[in-house]
């Protein structure tokens, strides 16, 4: 498998918990390591299940249907069910499927 580092990690204080690191990928859709990007991420997740992790998130820039104006899909991997999902997933084309269903829009 080859190393992949994600593009932001932000270390913040939730006063509940204390600190949390989000993980954040922004990435063109285009590109054919969207998949692995995904997963390397669900797995590093399970594996560090101790972590203080709170958004684990693939992000992609998008279009809104009806102004077309730009906008930023999330596709959040620390939710269970994303995740779930996710590792399910075998080609690009399932991946593009999830973020249409799952993914958070800005």
């Amino acid at each position: 498998m080859k190393r992949f580092f994600p593009d932001f990690l932000i270390i913040r204080n939730e006063p509940s918990i204390g600190y949390v690191i989000d993980i954040l990928e922004p990435h063109r859709g285009d590109l054919t390591d969207n998949l692995s990007k995904a997963k390397a991420l669900v797995e590093y997740a399970q594996k560090q299940p101790s972590a203080p992790i709170g958004r684990i998130q693939l992000i992609r820039e998008g279009r809104d249907s009806v102004t077309g104006a730009k906008r930023m899909k999330r596709l959040d991997l620390a939710k269970s069910a994303v995740k779930a999902k996710a590792m399910t997933l075998q080609t690009t084309i399932e991946l593009d499927h999830l973020f249409l269903d799952d993914s958070m829009v800005d």
